[in-house]
């Protein structure tokens, strides 16, 4: 059940671009870094049971969205493997990996993501298929990390495990040009982004994979993003709406707020302040919808620090907006907001 990156309250699927980056030293790509391996006799009948009872425990707390719970569940299950580096590590570091993400904790995300793909390796080899999805895992993570080259290393090396299989997969090919159209995005390369998620929503929507709703949810987004950097307005709006279509289809939250976000931005370059303004306006809503439902589940921590922090980067937003248009204390009054969700993290 491993994601990426963690739903929020909401159930968002992704990690917002209204988030603050975190910086980093570089870090070394994949095929710069040693495996590792560790020969210890294979694990008893007892110690599997013991960790396939706390894996579990932890998955299905998972699915409950109580990520402060399952951690330690994993951390007891690793401890069981006894320093043992094979499938089950691999299979907990995943879901290390998931939390850690949900977190903002990137760094720990990658090293766990990195020993998932390492093992993979280990025991599959280089170029077999299944190796694809952990080595995406620690491009998106070097991706958050500011490790572009990295990232763009990381994901052309997939796609070229990916031509290499007898057996053509387009739904592996459409998420993996995806991930190189936002590495390319933040490598402020937005026509060649442009080009790569145009190619993969073809994909996305051709008869190979006919994907549809909340499949299609990230590469609207990511095309929309394309289109706004290479000025296309209208064209980004087009695709930020298809996504808010999607979003309030599927109830995620914190994905109406940054859809609407995104549309808004789309509207204010086309010239269309009012419809800006309103779909501003509906982002504020629908967050604080997100922060109330936060508040009423139990062990929502985690997921209501990252939706404050999501809520201040929209106030932000919505401040600079209003400077924009001289209605400069409306925008002190959002900036005040902004701050007060700040300092309730």
């Amino acid at each position: 059940m491993t994601v990426l990156a963690l739903a929020s309250c909401g159930g968002d699927s992704r990690q917002s671009n209204t988030n603050e980056h975190l910086d980093s030293k570089a870090t070394a790509p994949v095929s710069q870094q040693p495996t590792q391996s560790t020969q210890k006799a294979p694990l008893s009948d007892e110690e599997t049971a013991r960790w396939d009872a706390l894996h579990q425990q932890g998955v299905n707390l998972m699915l409950e969205r109580k990520w402060k719970l399952a951690e330690p569940k994993f951390l007891e299950a690793v401890k069981v493997l006894g320093g043992r580096r094979e499938h089950h590590y691999a299979m907990t570091a995943r879901e290390l990996g998931a939390i850690a993400s949900a977190k903002n904790d990137w760094r720990t995300a990658r090293k766990y993501f990195q020993e998932d793909y390492d093992i993979q390796v280990a025991d599959l080899g280089p170029e077999d298929s299944a190796v694809i999805l952990p080595l995406t895992r620690v491009a998106l993570a070097d991706l958050r990390l500011k490790n572009i080259p990295a990232a763009q290393a990381e994901i052309s090396k997939a796609l070229e495990i990916q031509k290499k299989q007898l057996m053509p997969n387009a739904e592996n090919e459409a998420n993996l040009l995806e991930k190189l159209a936002m590495v390319h995005l933040e490598a402020g390369e937005p026509e060649i982004a442009l080009k790569h998620a145009k190619r993969s929503a073809e994909l996305w929507l051709s008869p190979k994979v006919g994907a549809s709703g909340s499949g299609m949810l990230s590469i609207w987004r990511t095309l929309g993003s394309s289109y706004m950097a290479t000025n296309h307005f209208k064209e980004a709006e087009e695709c930020f709406t298809k996504a808010r279509n999607i979003s309030d289809s599927y109830g995620f939250y914190s994905d109406q707020v940054q859809d609407r976000v995104d549309i808004a931005r789309s509207c204010e370059k086309q010239g269309a302040i009012a419809k800006a303004d309103r779909f501003y306006k509906e982002a504020l809503r629908h967050g604080n919808k997100a922060l109330k439902e936060c508040r009423t589940l139990p062990h929502a921590q985690e997921q209501l620090k990252q939706t404050q922090h999501h809520m201040r980067a929209v106030y932000m937003t919505y401040a600079e907006y209003l400077d924009r248009q001289g209605k400069t204390d409306l925008a002190q009054q959002m900036r005040t907001k902004a701050s007060q969700e700040l300092s309730k993290s």
